[in-house]
């Protein structure tokens, strides 16, 4: 009984020496597996990382590709309005050659003599020193914007275009003007328009 005890122990000893070899070996492998296992999960997050990204950059190509379609009609308009800014730059020199010799020596002068001046004298010798400007200039609109009209017509100024000229050349005159004015329609709209700013009449 001695003889076998000590043989089964034996047995045993050889057993547990076997069973921690093979858990041993069974811890690397569960190591090996881990790492792989880790690695298996970085890369899944990357992947779905990567597929939130795509997906992200289509919502994104669908948002420009609508703007861009909305947006095409736009494209010719401001085409064109970039070209009609270059030829308006172009022209700006001459138009303000006009303007500033209409404000200059106009004054004086009735309706039919301003144009004489403008189309017939002046343009025409633009255009023979190839001095690029507009053609049928508008000098009301170049001078003055329209609610300032508005309020001109409000405070009595008359809304014919020789009128609104006049009243151009007054307020923008460097020195007092002298008005010659038999139907008093600029006196009555001088007064309504400085009555703010201490306005003194005088009667000589």
């Amino acid at each position: 009984l001695q003889a076998n005890l000590a043989k089964q122990e034996g047995y045993l000893k050889v057993a547990n020496a076997e069973l921690a070899k093979a858990q041993e070996a069974l811890d690397e492998k569960q190591a090996e597996l881990d790492k792989v296992q880790a690695k298996f999960d970085a890369a899944m997050k990357e992947k779905m990382d990567l597929l939130n990204d795509a997906e992200t950059c289509r919502r994104k190509m669908q948002a420009a590709s609508a703007l861009i379609d909305g947006l095409s009609g736009e494209k010719v308009r401001w085409t064109q309005q970039s070209k009609e800014f270059k030829s308006r730059i172009n022209r700006l020199v001459g138009d303000v050659l006009l303007c500033t010799g209409f404000l200059s020596y106009c004054g004086p002068f009735n309706q039919n003599f301003r144009k004489l001046l403008l189309q017939d004298l002046w343009e025409a010798e633009m255009r023979a020193h190839k001095i690029p400007f507009s053609e049928n200039l508008n000098l009301i609109s170049m001078l003055v914007d329209p609610p300032t009209i508005s309020e001109w017509n409000l405070q009595g100024l008359p809304g014919d275009d020789l009128s609104i000229q006049n009243g151009i050349i007054v307020t923008k005159a460097t020195r007092y003007p002298l008005l010659v004015d038999p139907q008093t329609q600029g006196k009555s709209w001088i007064k309504k328009k400085e009555q703010d700013n201490e306005l003194q009449v005088n009667n000589v």
